[in-house]
């Protein structure tokens, strides 16, 4: 969980060289620009507090793609995000 809020913290102060490092890690063909752009994006949050989870997990139960719904995000997360706000 350290490292990952680690890395959270690194893209939130260094965006333009996490896209560089994201671009040369992935091989990816997209330019560094749109990986940036992607970043930048005012919905995309990176965080560890999992959000919407229970909006999509009641869809996925709604039309059967889970048999049983989880009564809380808690369900289907590591215990060590069970202090944080979740959704």
């Amino acid at each position: 969980m350290a490292a990952l809020q680690e890395a959270i913290e690194f893209i939130a102060a260094n965006k333009a060289e996490a896209a560089q490092i994201y671009a040369e890690t992935a091989k990816m063909k997209q330019p560094q620009a749109e990986i940036l752009h992607i970043i930048n994006d005012p919905d995309l949050r990176f965080t560890l507090v999992p959000a919407g989870i229970m909006s999509y997990a009641n869809f996925m139960h709604r039309v059967g793609l889970l048999k049983a719904k989880p009564e809380t995000w808690k369900d289907v997360f590591v215990s060590e995000l069970h202090g944080l706000p979740g959704s």
